[in-house]
């Protein structure tokens, strides 16, 4: 119960009209399972798993489940969270933050995978446990350099924070698209604001 993103992860295969457990993908025990992704990060034609650490930071996991990289700054960054067990006498609440989403794709069609991140920025700089307040965020492509991932290109900073995001033809010209859905307010203090949020999309880099 109190790591409740941790776990093992299965590929899961259609047997007998229901999915069944195939095989165990190899990680460390304190991955978080959401946000995980597989894909040709590394771009050598094998999968290789990318995660978030419980502090925020990426990291790379190669196929025998051991990291190989992890990122110095943390990225992601979400308000959405569930409840935990009570540790210390003097905690009202426990919350243990959902991780954000990691999408491993080629954007451009040039045969290289890119790593799509989301990166809202804390008011408190993520030094408080326990509380959490985005004021801007921005996107990043990250790939893979030869030694770790490498910022290959990102947006200007939006008012508010990203809730979720996903890459797609958006307005149907045959191009990929990033889509996110932001939060503007969340409108949690009584009589001072209400809740806004809307829906913007960028045009990737060719």
């Amino acid at each position: 119960m109190q790591k409740p993103f941790s776990g093992r992860i299965f590929d899961m295969q259609w047997k007998n009209s229901n999915y069944e457990p195939e095989s165990e993908i190899k990680t460390p025990r304190a991955i978080q399972v959401m946000g995980f992704a597989l894909g040709d990060v590394l771009n050598n034609k094998q999968e290789t798993a990318v995660a978030y650490k419980e502090s925020d930071r990426i990291q790379l996991i190669d196929a025998n489940g051991k990291e190989i990289w992890q990122s110095s700054d943390p990225y992601g960054g979400s308000t959405l969270f569930s409840v935990g067990k009570i540790q210390d006498r003097g905690e009202v609440q426990n919350r243990l933050y959902y991780p954000m989403r990691l999408l491993v794709t080629d954007t451009n069609d040039d045969g290289d995978t890119e790593v799509i991140v989301v990166k809202n920025h804390d008011i408190a700089g993520g030094k408080l446990d326990k509380f959490r307040k985005f004021t801007n965020a921005h996107f990043e492509s990250l790939g893979w350099d030869g030694l770790g991932l490498q910022t290959r290109w990102k947006t200007r900073k939006i008012s508010g924070f990203v809730r979720d995001y996903a890459v797609g033809d958006f307005d149907n010209d045959g191009k990929l698209e990033l889509v996110a859905a932001v939060i503007l307010s969340e409108g949690a203090v009584v009589l001072i604001g209400e809740p806004k949020s809307t829906i913007i999309a960028y045009e990737l880099p060719s």
